[in-house]
């Protein structure tokens, strides 16, 4: 497993990952690549993170982009995102264009919903194959964690010894005003196999 130092992503007005038709393509988000990797060796991903939300579609978190030769990239971005005045935990799977899921963040005993949110994404197969689950960790003042399950992505793995995988943490700032948004990742872990 690999642990990084804490760090921050400092993003300008105007920046995203976002794809929409007809022909929106955004992908000047800062991104800080921690590995790549073979996506057959992928296991899983989590960070925590805080920063002062303030424009609508504020946002940051993980970042997982497949590539392949000859082939359009995908990926899925998972953190949190500011909407309606408020953060929430999104996931963004982008194949050819991108689609967009919320959830209200689950928080444990006395935080607030600015405080410190931690997101995780893990292999995870059943009898019908493997999918990529997205989870929202909480961390009760025990210290025991409850994993809440945010999305399955199931297409994730598909053909996967054909793709390679870049792990990475973003920030973006779609608006444009507001001046920088600057996301602390308190904790970057990463976890591949040895196979």
């Amino acid at each position: 497993m690999v642990i990084s130092a804490p760090f921050t992503i400092t993003a300008s007005p105007d920046t995203d990952l976002w794809r929409k038709p007809p022909q929106h393509n955004a992908t000047n988000a800062p991104v800080k690549i921690h590995t790549t990797i073979p996506l057959t060796k992928f296991q899983r991903v989590r960070t925590s993170i805080v920063a002062n939300w303030t424009q609508r579609y504020d946002q940051g978190g993980f970042v997982l982009k497949l590539t392949r030769q000859g082939t359009k990239d995908k990926w899925l971005k998972a953190g949190v995102e500011f909407y309606n005045d408020r953060p929430f935990i999104s996931t963004v799977c982008t194949d050819n264009w991108s689609d967009w899921s919320v959830a209200p963040p689950v928080l444990a005993d006395g935080e607030k919903a600015e405080g410190e949110v931690i997101v995780e994404a893990i292999r995870q197969g059943d009898e019908l194959g493997s999918g990529l689950w997205v989870y929202q960790v909480v961390k009760g003042k025990d210290g025991k964690e409850e994993k809440i399950p945010v999305r399955e992505v199931t297409w994730f793995f598909a053909d996967e010894e054909e793709w390679t995988l870049e792990v990475g943490a973003y920030a973006a700032r779609p608006a444009n005003k507001g001046g920088d948004l600057e996301v602390s990742f308190r904790s970057f872990e990463f976890e591949k196999s040895s196979k």
